[in-house]
């Protein structure tokens, strides 16, 4: 009986922590994500990235991994920090970190 109530917690450990990480869309950007006070607007779609600022708009592709976004656009590879909690996505560039949301 130990046992079976043992198995049946693990499995719902698993279940939960399955569910959040569906629920909060992996560790990799999906969708579009915007900052009101700088303008800016990161859409992410498969490997693909588009960056629009004040109308500035970068395409390029995508990869992440260990919490850095490896970017290749036109100008070069860009390994920018990251983190993403629900519908919020952190990037830090050049020191500088600021927040973008979900829409």
């Amino acid at each position: 009986m130990k046992n079976a109530i043992r198995i049946l917690g693990i499995i719902a450990l698993i279940t939960v922590i399955g569910f959040t990480v569906i629920a909060c869309g992996g560790s990799k950007p999906n969708g579009t994500y915007y900052n009101e006070e700088y303008k800016t607007s990161y859409t992410f779609s498969g490997n693909k990235m588009t960056m629009d600022t004040n109308g500035y708009v970068i395409e390029g592709t995508f990869d992440a991994k260990d919490g850095k976004l490896i970017v290749t656009t036109e100008y070069g590879i860009s390994e920018i920090d990251y983190t993403l909690k629900g519908k919020e996505l952190t990037i830090s560039v050049a020191g500088v970190s600021f927040v973008l949301i979900k829409k």
